[in-house]
């Protein structure tokens, strides 16, 4: 089990790395290890000891959508929380401002 803390690197936007162990696609006898990103050493250490898969997100795997790649600006319903998606003009309330903003951020308006 390695886990490398990486908070003082600047080249790094996650906390830790953990490597986990994968079988090599070049030799079945080999092993590479693999880092994962981790924001906490606990996720860290449940990737290295294998009690979570290492696999892709789902948002690096669905592809993006126009009204996605368009991105949003937060606002839009008066009080309520919402996002207002820049293609489309469509409105869409969410559940708080914190969601509004995640959105926000995952979606950045493109020029």
């Amino acid at each position: 089990m390695t886990i490398i803390d990486t908070r003082n690197s600047l080249s790094t936007p996650a906390n830790y790395l953990a490597y986990v162990p994968r079988p090599c696609p070049v030799l079945a006898e080999a092993t590479v290890y693999v880092p994962v990103p981790c924001h906490n050493h606990a996720t860290a250490s449940a990737y290295a000891s294998g009690r979570l898969p290492a696999v892709a997100t789902a948002r690096d795997c669905a592809p993006l959508t126009d009204e996605q790649r368009g991105g949003c600006i937060a606002g839009g319903s008066g009080y309520d929380a919402a996002v207002t998606w820049i293609v489309t003009g469509r409105v869409e309330r969410v559940s708080n401002w914190a969601t509004a903003r995640s959105l926000k951020r995952n979606y950045p308006v493109t020029a």
